[in-house]
């Protein structure tokens, strides 16, 4: 649920819609014989509504007549078939067209489990989800420690490459030394490789 209004200073009179829907195995004379009715508060003097912000959606069950998966066109009947057939469906439709499908398949899957097989499930998903993270980890650190070794090795080529600029103006090693941060003793060795 969204936290209607924002702190701070001065208050936000700007609100998020707020939806209700209501989900009947039954049929309600006053909403007629549509499956799904939209209401709205309203001034019942004038019969203008009072907010868009609030919306009332009634869904009678008994209302949707399609009898077949094969029936359902859009995604609110394919809803509408799955929530009133589910009870005595075998297998859940839809499941090749639609990932939500899918998702709820797995849920309902998973339900239909015993209590034994719950637990080995858990306790296999645990184990998955453990060694999913220790490699993820494992990764991580791994590119953390060669970032690192990668910064050191360029520090080094820097001073490297300072020293050598250094030593083409023929100033003293002590003084390539202290200007590039490289030993006095790796100064010798880079003006040794160069002669």
């Amino acid at each position: 649920m969204a936290i209607q209004g924002k702190r701070g200073k001065e208050w936000n009179f700007e609100l998020t819609p707020v939806y209700f829907v209501a989900l009947m195995n039954f049929r309600l004379p006053e909403l007629g014989e549509s499956e799904l009715v939209h209401v709205a508060f309203c001034n019942l003097s004038t019969g203008k509504p009072i907010s868009s912000k609030v919306r009332f959606g009634y869904i009678q069950l008994p209302e949707f007549k399609k009898a077949k998966p094969e029936e359902c066109v859009t995604a609110f009947d394919q809803w509408i078939y799955v929530l009133k057939n589910m009870e005595i469906m075998e297998r859940m439709p839809f499941v090749s067209t639609k990932e939500m499908f899918r998702r709820l398949d797995s849920v309902v899957s998973y339900a239909a489990l015993s209590e034994s097989e719950k637990k080995r499930y858990d306790a296999e998903l645990k184990a998955y989800r453990d060694i999913t993270n220790q490699l993820s980890y494992a990764e991580k650190k791994g590119r953390e420690e060669g970032r690192e070794k990668g910064r050191e090795e360029g520090a080094i080529a820097a001073k490297k490459s300072t020293a050598l600029r250094l030593l083409q103006l023929g100033l003293p090693d002590n003084e390539i030394a202290w200007a590039s941060g490289l030993p006095l003793d790796e100064v010798k060795v880079l003006k040794a490789g160069r002669e």
